[in-house]
């Protein structure tokens, strides 16, 4: 069966499941891919679609097409890992605001989001390819392997942008510090 065929199921057994998983996999797997930017993550939504289809497929009955009802359920995994991400670093910022006590917490806010600012402007200032690798290993979390696959160069080139990024910004950050 191709991918582009409309399927209508009224009850998932087996055989359907089967059917099922070989036929929309790879589409589930390339839309939470595009969206979280992490191949093992994108895996295991589409993992966790599929299990929690199987899990419930004496209570769910899908009328129509099938492929709309899977590209939602997708599409509503990375709104939830995305929902997961918001608050984790919501916890993430109240633990560092409660941990000070030497700074307020607004002054501590202030500082913060101005040195993000500064640093986000600098970022911005670097070349396109090192400010693509250094985004990469900073923000996705992106090994310098996983980096130099995805941009069809060596990890030395990405290791040395790394250093490069890492020497500009604390230089930046150093003089925009100075008193």
């Amino acid at each position: 069966m191709e991918e582009g065929d409309r399927i209508s199921y009224q009850v998932i057994d087996e055989a359907n499941f089967t059917n099922l998983f070989n036929c929309y996999w790879k589409k589930l797997y390339l839309i939470c891919l595009r969206q979280v930017v992490d191949e093992d993550k994108a895996k295991d939504m589409v993992q966790d679609i599929y299990r929690s289809l199987w899990e419930n497929r004496d209570k769910i009955r899908i009328r129509g097409n099938i492929e709309h009802y899977l590209v939602r359920a997708a599409k509503n995994k990375v709104c939830e890992y995305f929902q997961r991400k918001a608050i984790q670093e919501q916890n993430k910022q109240q633990l560092i605001h409660s941990s000070s006590v030497s700074i307020s917490a607004t002054e501590q806010d202030v500082a913060f989001n101005e040195l993000s600012f500064h640093l986000e402007t600098m970022v911005s200032n670097l070349s396109h390819q090192r400010r693509q690798v250094y985004n990469m290993s900073r923000e996705e979390g992106l090994r310098n392997r996983e980096i130099a696959d995805r941009l069809c160069i060596s990890e030395k080139t990405v290791s040395y942008h790394l250093s490069s990024a890492k020497e500009i910004l604390q230089q930046k950050i150093a003089q925009l510090y100075e008193v």
